[in-house]
């Protein structure tokens, strides 16, 4: 009797049916529309270029010119310079730099074929697959640097730990060998790849800590007054002075907040909850197939709105909207429970109710 008490098990009894069948209410509302289906909603959703679409997308641009003027500024005034290790710190900049203009290549090799007129006739192709991934590489670039390799030392523990197991399962499965010398082998070839791991985190994490010591350095030496680089001017030429004194402050907060992208984070888990499996990784088969949903959205919205206006709204797209395009949901009324009967707990599936469950209303 003490292990269940009758108001315990039948109070708790009906607020976990109750709580069962709310849920399951609203999951079984839900569905993933097809494709034919995205492109019918994406009107609604994305009816032109909204105040809010505008905003969100010359924000990545502007963030984008913020972080090459800040990247080329660091080259040609290297405050950070007059420390030890000149030339270290000098290649560390370059290489920033180099990353920022090599990606930014890519991406205009990538957009090139798309913006012909020929590429609207098109269908989904891997045109506008490469032009859709070229627009959405925009929005990390914006906000790139070195100290996006902070947040790896989170990767260095649970890493090792597989590459460890890992390790120890192909020496496990070698012991079936007859040959000591496979083995050996293999055993020293797995604990070279925990040994490599380990060494590429470190040094991408220490890369990242040499690069915000800096970037500090930089923005503690820069102050409106300290550069002066017109001497006594016209007020335009000292306004401009200013200006340039307050470009290492903004160009930091834009990196800083380019660490960790809580916007990315978010679409890629939409992107992976729609395509992905119940497999941990997701495979090369549904990369392909997001990549193909991305350029077919890309094609439609250039072929609504013209190519410039349709790579705005992609680029101004976020994880609320995917989710509006694909997921839907049968109608709710306002309480957010699907419709029946009034007064019945029954859902529409046919389940049973709470009292149903407790035996209440069983024939004899």
């Amino acid at each position: 009797f003490w292990l269940k008490p009758s108001w315990l098990t039948m109070a708790s009894l009906e607020r976990q049916c109750s709580a069962f069948f709310r849920a399951d209410e609203h999951l079984s509302s839900m569905r993933l529309r097809s494709m034919h289906e995205v492109l019918e909603h994406l009107d609604p959703i994305c009816p032109g270029m909204s105040a809010s679409r505008a905003a969100r997308s010359s924000g990545v641009l502007l963030r984008l010119l913020l972080n090459y003027g800040v990247a080329l500024r660091a080259v040609r005034w290297p405050r950070a310079s007059h420390a030890v290790h000149r030339n270290g710190v000098r290649a560390l900049v370059l290489a920033e730099v180099g990353y920022l203009f090599l990606m930014l290549l890519v991406i205009l090799r990538r957009l090139a074929p798309a913006s012909s007129a020929t590429a609207l006739a098109l269908p989904s192709s891997a045109v506008w697959s490469n032009a859709a991934a070229a627009v959405g590489a925009l929005r990390p670039l914006a906000s790139y640097s070195q100290l996006s390799y902070i947040p790896r030392i989170k990767r260095l523990v649970p890493g090792m730990w597989r590459s460890i197991l890992a390790a120890v399962a192909r020496w496990r499965s070698a012991a079936t060998d007859t040959t000591i010398s496979v083995r050996v082998l293999r055993f020293a070839a797995s604990w070279l790849r925990v040994l490599a791991f380990t060494t590429v985190e470190l040094t991408v994490f220490s890369l990242g800590l040499l690069s915000l010591h800096v970037k500090l350095d930089e923005v503690r030496a820069a102050s409106p007054g300290r550069l002066a680089l017109f001497g006594r001017r016209p007020w335009w030429l000292a306004f401009l002075n200013v200006c340039l004194g307050w470009l290492p402050f903004l160009g930091f907060a834009n990196q800083i907040t380019g660490i960790v992208d809580q916007e990315d984070l978010r679409m890629e888990a939409v992107l992976r909850t729609i395509f992905a499996r119940e497999s941990k990784e997701i495979t090369r088969g549904e990369v392909e197939a997001v990549h193909e949903f991305n350029g077919v959205l890309l094609r439609e919205l250039c072929c609504r709105h013209g190519v410039m206006h349709g790579a705005a709204m992609y680029l101004s797209l976020t994880s609320t909207d995917y989710r509006r395009l694909v997921v839907a949901r049968d109608n709710l009324n306002d309480e957010g429970a699907l419709p029946c009967a009034p007064g019945s707990a029954v859902d529409p599936r046919g389940a049973r109710s709470a009292g149903e469950l407790r035996g209440e209303g069983r024939s004899a």
